[in-house]
């Protein structure tokens, strides 16, 4: 998973690349048979620049094969198998977006979602709060040029999401789930915490 933020010890945002081998049996996917990760950037610090702390602390330089490298080994094992690989990968990095859209009569319109995944809560993720949907023939996500608008804003939500989680930002509500809709420029948030 590419782009993943995160904080270093100066306290600066920046991305790095979280690793996962994957379990295949003929053409499809078997859940993790791992808990582990790697990760190629700095070591991930809390807001203050402290180390975060229960994930490993494997330093080195890993070749995972086919120019793939990485500078840290993390185990983050939830006290049991992980479900799927959508689940073990967002243990680390905790955010998913997405967004619904409808072109009707030439205006766009739907609705963002930026849904977190935490160790405390992550019942409502598998409870259909994410979607793995495809857009189908007529997908509008890659045939109008006004979903980049969108994206960017969705994209915005999630890194503000991340950093509340991360305590750069307040977080009174401590929403797990928040969606924006385009008509009426509603922001509502939902799975509290």
């Amino acid at each position: 998973m590419r782009e993943v933020p995160y904080v270093d010890a100066k306290r600066d945002v920046l991305t790095g690349t979280l690793i996962s081998s994957l379990n295949l049996a003929g053409d499809g996917i078997r859940p993790p048979d791992s808990h582990q990760v790697w990760f190629d950037g700095e070591f991930p610090c809390n807001a203050d620049g402290t180390r975060i702390a229960g994930i490993g602390d494997g330093g080195g330089s890993y070749n995972l094969g086919h120019g793939l490298t990485a500078k840290y080994h993390f185990s983050t094992k939830p006290g049991r198998d992980y479900l799927d690989y959508h689940e073990k990968m967002t243990t680390p990095a905790g955010i998913d977006s997405g967004m619904g859209l409808e072109l009707v009569d030439g205006s766009l319109g739907g609705m963002l979602r930026v849904t977190a995944s935490t160790p405390g809560m992550r019942g409502h993720v598998h409870g259909g709060r994410i979607s793995f949907a495809g857009g189908g023939v007529n997908d509008i996500y890659s045939s109008n040029i006004q979903v980049a608008d969108l994206n960017a804003l969705n994209a915005t939500l999630a890194v503000i999401k991340w950093k509340k989680l991360r305590g750069f930002y307040r977080d009174l509500e401590r929403e797990h789930h928040c969606t924006y809709t385009t008509d009426g420029n509603q922001l509502e948030n939902g799975d509290r915490a």
